[in-house]
Formats: C-alpha cells, sequence, structure tokens
C-alpha cells in the first residue's frame, strides 16, 4: 500500500492514511503539495480493487492518487433546483429539504428567477412570527473517517426584486448537529425588493464522523403581506469548514 504520514514541524503525527488495493504491491515515488493544501501521490500499482480502479492488466499500471487540502465547501447555486451544486473535500451535501408549516397557507417554491429560488406562501405571507415547521434546510456531513470543523455559513438572500423595499419579509438562521434536539441561533436579516444582500457567519463547530451539520432560514412575515407579492429569494448557499483525517 501506499502509507502517507503527515507530520507536524516537531514531528509529531498529524494524520496518516493507507490506500491500496489486494495486489502485491503499490509503490509511491512522489508525493507534491497542491495549491488548495492538499497532495498528489505518483506511483505504481497492481491492483483493482480497494482503492484502486482502472487498471489496464499487465504487471500494472502508474496510479496518481489527490488527496484533498484542509478545505471543504458545499454549494447550492440554488439557479434551479436545490440540489448541491458543488462540493470540494471529503463530504457529502444532501439536497435541499423544505419544510412548508405547521398548518395551512403552506409556504412552498414559487420558482427560479435571476436572484435564486423564490418562496412564498400560498395566499400571501400571513402575519406572525416564525413557524418553527416554516424552512429550507441544508445538510453537511464528513466523509468517514474525517472531521470536519465548520468555519462559514453564507448565502445571498433579496425580495421581488422590484426597486422598492416593501418590508415584508424578514428571515432568522439557525444550526444544529444533532438532529435538532438543540440548536444554535446564527442571526436574522431582511429581504430587500431593491438589492441582493448576503448573510455571512463565521463559526467554529466540529462534526464528527457519522454527524451532520443542518442549516436552516426561516422566512416570516411579522404582519400579513399587501397588495404586492413578496418572495423569500435564496442563492449561493454556502457551508464550508476544514476536515482533519481520523488517525488509523
Amino acid at each position: 500500500d501506499y502509507w502517507i504520514v503527515k507530520l507536524d514541524k516537531l514531528g509529531s503525527i498529524e494524520w496518516q492514511k493507507s490506500l491500496g488495493g489486494s495486489g502485491d504491491y503499490e509503490i509511491s515515488y512522489s508525493v507534491q503539495p497542491t495549491e488548495d493544501n492538499g497532495y498528489i501521490i505518483v506511483g505504481y500499482s497492481n491492483s483493482n480493487d480497494g482503492d484502486v480502479t482502472g487498471n489496464h492488466g499487465g504487471d500494472g499500471d502508474f496510479w496518481i492518487v489527490k488527496l484533498w487540502g484542509d478545505r471543504a465547501c458545499a454549494t447550492w447555486s440554488m439557479e434551479s433546483s436545490g440540489v448541491a451544486t458543488s462540493e470540494t473535500g471529503p463530504i457529502s451535501a444532501e439536497t435541499e429539504l423544505l419544510s412548508p408549516g405547521t398548518a395551512p397557507p403552506y409556504m412552498y417554491i414559487f420558482g427560479y428567477g435571476d436572484n435564486g429560488q423564490r418562496l412564498w406562501q400560498t395566499g400571501g405571507w400571513q402575519g406572525g412570527p416564525p413557524d418553527n415547521e416554516r424552512y429550507v434546510q441544508f445538510n453537511l456531513s464528513p466523509d468517514s473517517g474525517n472531521i470536519l470543523t465548520i468555519t462559514d455559513v453564507s448565502f445571498d438572500y433579496s425580495d421581488f426584486l422590484l426597486g422598492t423595499d416593501f418590508h415584508t419579509l424578514f428571515f432568522e438562521v439557525r444550526y444544529s448537529v444533532d438532529n435538532w434536539q438543540t440548536y444554535t441561533s446564527l442571526g436574522s436579516g431582511e429581504y430587500l425588493g431593491s438589492t441582493v444582500q448576503n448573510f455571512h457567519v463565521s463559526i467554529e463547530e466540529d462534526i464528527n464522523q457519522g454527524e451532520t451539520f443542518s442549516l436552516r432560514i426561516f422566512p416570516y412575515a411579522p404582519e400579513h403581506e399587501g397588495a404586492v407579492p413578496s418572495y423569500a429569494t435564496h442563492s449561493n448557499v454556502e457551508i464550508c469548514g476544514q476536515f482533519t483525517p481520523v488517525l488509523s
């Protein structure tokens, strides 16, 4: 197998990883750092299972392995669906989940525009505080063998872009790491029709292998919506962090 060991400046092991298959040998010749703080390993293998795929037979093939840097990010562009459009690093991002609310009128996806996914409430937004069952949710988990420390949460948001602010819609942002047995508030904001704004919060939250970081955005209208439709619009939802391989 390839055996890759990362040492700190004092020579202590930060992490180590074994890569290979059931063949007779994997021999690495060179390890080079990459711009994303990762590594690329070049060598030779005669395996065709385990971590090795695409062997062409014979005595073996050259085998090139890319190890991710320590930065991991997931992005949901929200241009045409709630599917995660980008994943960088050893992470798994789920498709957006929409919870319509405790009771009618329910929130639903009105469609997609230039500024992202538009949410509306049937018959117009009803006045009241945030409904704990009316939200959109974004989940992110580290792949097996890694710990992920969430450092940044951000998204773009706006109302129906008519150049006028009707001060109808607001939101709260929360996250949980224990399947919503408990949660932490990240802040709040107001959807404006005159500009697209950006919500960004820096945090430090460790997500162990087998756990999930779950982000929820709760749109609400303190008072009943007027004659002009207001849309809670989101795009470029991004959850980023640093990952650390689990010592093995």
